[in-house]
């Protein structure tokens, strides 16, 4: 580093420093009528590159990079690496490609706001909280100073809106439909029990996709959750640790799926129950839903999981217990997705506590 007098008689500094990936770059500033001013912005440069020793120069796009490698690296599913990067390049585009350090609590704060005008809440919040955990990343490993995600905050003039969900009664008006269609219609008898055993089970479309015989046990009316299948038909390991788990079955999906089996040719223990349909699943619901029952809240598959859920608050079953049979790995996860079940709730809570109070 060295300070210099140029020959017009102003100041100028330069130094040498290396990034977060140890390339060597320059850096002058010129310009200064005093050599102290030059010495006062050498010395201050110099300590946000000590702060910052090994992001500086990283942009989001480099950053995204390395939290992606990372992401690899744990084993989280390439679906994940899709969702995140999509967020990523999303961000990008809004945020632009300024140095990591530069990024203010402001600009992902006014971010935020501008997602609102496009997305739902929900999805504004995964976008919060990506960022927030790429950020962090770069806190733990590149020795970004602080994270600007810290005390970003969901805007309020965007209302949290519910997960539509069928009730009980809903969801058996659109499976008799469904069961007087598929008398004479095979393919339509496998959609008909998948959808069934959503419903009953509050299973992800993956996992159920990736059902095989011997994970029923219809002794113990016990289904076992060991696998999941992607959009690509690849089987892999569920979601997350605590996806690896047991699921009960009422009387009603233990029946429904023996006379299913039944109608298969000589299945074989390791086989997948539902082989013969996949990715498809998620618009055969849709058609099927706005052929037989249009009038119903217009819902998607991934919501007869909300519908699950849903059923199980209204019978009053320990959210302990729901959150264990959704794979969810605790209640708190419960109450931030179906936070809106648990309010709707609390009427009831409130003609309960006046009918005990004028007994």
């Amino acid at each position: 580093m060295s300070i210099k007098q140029a020959k017009d008689g102003r100041w100028y500094a330069a130094c040498r420093y290396k990034d977060y990936a140890g390339r060597v770059h320059q850096k002058k500033k010129t310009g200064f009528a005093r050599k102290y001013q030059a010495q006062d912005w050498l010395n201050k440069f110099l300590r946000e590159v000590a702060e910052d020793k090994d992001c500086t120069g990283m942009n989001l796009h480099d950053l995204m990079e390395a939290y992606i490698d990372d992401m690899r690296a744990r084993g989280l599913k390439e679906s994940t690496v899709r969702v995140r990067r999509r967020i990523f390049e999303d961000a990008i585009k809004s945020l632009g490609g300024k140095p990591v350090v530069k990024y203010t609590t402001q600009d992902l704060q006014q971010y935020l706001r501008g997602l609102c005008k496009r997305y739902k809440r929900n999805t504004v919040n995964s976008y919060r909280q990506t960022l927030n955990t790429v950020f962090a990343f770069a806190v733990k490993h590149y020795g970004l100073a602080r994270n600007p995600c810290t005390n970003v905050v969901m805007p309020k003039d965007n209302a949290a809106e519910d997960k539509p969900f069928w009730t009980l009664e809903q969801f058996t008006q659109f499976d008799d439909a469904m069961r007087e269609y598929a008398k004479n219609n095979n393919l339509a008898r496998i959609y008909e029990t998948f959808f069934y055993t959503a419903y009953w089970t509050g299973a992800r479309r993956g996992e159920i996709l990736a059902l095989r015989l011997k994970d029923l046990d219809f002794k113990g009316n016990v289904i076992h959750i060991r696998n999941s299948r992607n959009e690509k038909r690849e089987v892999t390991s569920p979601k997350n640790r605590m996806s690896v788990r047991d699921i009960t079955m009422p009387e009603c999906l233990s029946l429904r799926l023996r006379e299913y089996i039944g109608s298969l040719y000589d299945p074989k223990p390791s086989d997948m129950i539902f082989e013969a349909v996949g990715a498809g699943t998620t618009n055969m619901f849709q058609i099927y839903r706005r052929k037989f029952v249009p009038d119903l809240p217009n819902i998607h598959l991934h919501s007869l999981r909300h519908s699950h859920a849903a059923l199980l608050m209204e019978l009053g079953i320990d959210p302990t217990v729901i959150a264990q049979r959704l794979g969810h790995s605790g209640v708190t996860m419960l109450a931030n997705v179906y936070g809106h079940v648990y309010a709707q709730r609390q009427q009831d809570v409130a003609d309960k506590l006046d009918a005990a109070a004028n007994n």
